[in-house]
């Protein structure tokens, strides 16, 4: 079965989101993998139970992952005010 257009590029944009999320996490002063910041994902959300660094998982839930989400939310929003202005 094949999706419409609109839900097939809505998938892609999403999955495009959660990446860019997913790498703000992982970068910056310290060094942690993508595959971290995806066990620090699993465990706080599913829990998991993968066994990972408290430094490690305290960095990625507690500074980088809002970071990233505070980012994406302003990059919406001024995304939003762009085509609120070009309606004008």
């Amino acid at each position: 079965m094949r999706l419409p257009v609109a839900l097939g590029h809505l998938f892609w944009v999403a999955a495009l989101l959660v990446l860019a999320i997913m790498v703000g996490a992982a970068i910056g002063e310290t060094s942690i993998s993508l595959e971290v910041v995806f066990q620090v994902l699993a465990n706080k959300l599913w829990a998991a139970g993968y066994v990972l660094d408290p430094i490690d998982e305290g960095i990625v839930w507690n500074y980088r992952l809002t970071r990233a989400i505070v980012a994406a939310a302003c990059g919406a929003g001024l995304a939003i005010c762009g085509v609120v202005l070009q309606s004008l």
